[in-house]
């Protein structure tokens, strides 16, 4: 059984308690390997109660749980707020766990130099790198180590060498590598490979009879009779969230409700300016806009299952969001746009896609009432849905990722 580590973010834990996409999916990757059992996992991840809880129920993986110290994470809290409420940055969010990132990738570094595993997999940061840094680590992981891809490297935070130099980058769409390559044009073609996304069909992939569809609309206080639009994720500038209620508001759909499910930062306490400014706006539509704040993915399937259309606005190249994968595990309608990856991943029968550059908040508009006055058209996408997801499995995910583990000397 082939000895894997990988190290994950380093700021919210896994198993995912607390959410984020690429923890779900890292949680994903052990539950099907306690199915398949190819591989002896070891999970780097930030210290959480709830965490070590659930890793309990896994026999073939286990965990280095890093502490953060609370020094540490008061300084962190004082940098965040000095930079989003005082010098007012734009992107304060990459501001809130420097000094945690540095202890953390210090402490997995020197671990790392203490046992010889067969493959050390890199989760989507850059500044993962770093741990190959010192101890030896590059010289011992040389040829075994990988770099499982989710967003556009902008900074490689001095890394360009061990960045160049990684067995596989395993990218989460194509157009992910393809911005990596145009970066570091050294690599070759060899280094890239495309393991897709998936997600969890029995947290997604069911249907609910009318009443316990009543029932969670009533606790959702949803009119029963209304349409619902669904926008699940984090609630940033980049999603186009502001743009897509900007655009349900034109639309004024008298028997539709927004329902906005998500915050910027999961389940913790710090808000981003532009979360409040959402908020605000929300809160000035009345009924006709529902924000339920954050919700455990395990708890999403059902939230999905009351919803007429999945909303996936992204105004940025969003290389291949989770919330795409869930609504078409959900077998639903769906609208989005032309960003990053997601066209990989959906197709014009299974959804509208609009062009995020052009009138997006139009276009969405016009997209709102095209389904709602078209409901036939909502049955046809539906079905294709349902059949794109065959192909977007747990299992498949995961025989890929597995696969994409071999050393390939250059």
């Amino acid at each position: 059984m082939k000895k894997v580590a990988i190290v994950t973010s380093g700021y919210l834990p896994v198993p995912a308690t607390k959410g984020g996409g690429v923890e779900v999916l890292d949680e994903y990757l052990i539950k099907e390997n306690e199915k398949k059992k190819y591989l002896n996992l070891t999970i780097f991840s930030s210290d959480d109660v709830e965490a070590k809880k659930n890793l309990k129920n896994y026999k073939y993986t286990s965990a280095i749980f890093i502490k953060t110290p609370r020094y540490i994470q008061v300084i962190d809290k004082i940098i965040f707020k000095f930079v989003n409420n005082i010098l007012k940055k734009t992107n304060s969010n990459s501001y809130r766990y420097i000094l945690q990132r540095i202890y953390y990738i210090n402490k997995v570094s020197r671990n790392l130099s203490k046992i010889n595993y067969d493959s050390l997999v890199l989760e989507n940061h850059a500044t993962l790198f770093s741990v190959l840094r010192k101890h030896g680590n590059f010289q011992r992981y040389f040829g075994k180590y990988y770099f499982h891809l989710h967003n556009e490297v902008k900074n490689s935070f001095r890394n360009d060498k061990y960045i160049q130099n990684v067995t596989k980058v395993l990218g989460v769409s194509e157009y992910i590598n393809s911005t990596l390559r145009r970066k570091f044009s050294s690599m070759t073609s060899g280094q890239f490979t495309v393991v897709r996304n998936a997600v969890d069909s029995k947290r997604f992939a069911f249907d609910l009879s009318l009443n316990d569809k009543n029932k969670i609309r009533d606790n959702l206080k949803l009119p029963r009779n209304s349409f619902v639009f669904l926008y699940t994720g984090r609630l940033n500038k980049e999603k186009g969230i502001l743009e897509a209620i900007k655009a349900f508001k034109k639309a004024n759909i008298e028997n539709a409700i927004f329902l906005v499910v998500g915050s910027a930062f999961f389940d913790t306490d710090i808000k981003s300016n532009f979360e409040i400014k959402l908020k605000t706006l929300i809160e000035t539509m009345g009924h006709r806009v529902r924000f339920t704040g954050y919700i455990p993915n395990e708890k999403l399937g059902s939230i999905y299952a009351v919803a007429d259309v999945c909303v996936i606005p992204s105004i940025w190249e969003d290389p291949a969001p989770l919330t795409v994968l869930e609504a078409i595990t959900a077998g639903k309608a769906i609208i989005t746009t032309n960003s990053g990856g997601i066209p990989e991943y959906v197709n014009k029968k299974n959804s509208i896609i609009v062009d995020k550059k052009a009138n997006v908040i139009c276009n969405l508009e016009r997209s709102f009432k095209k389904v709602y006055n078209d409901k036939e058209s909502i049955e046809k996408m539906e079905i294709e849905s349902k059949s794109i997801r065959k192909k977007l499995t747990l299992e498949i995910f995961y025989k890929q990722f597995v696969n994409s583990l071999n050393p390939n000397p250059k």
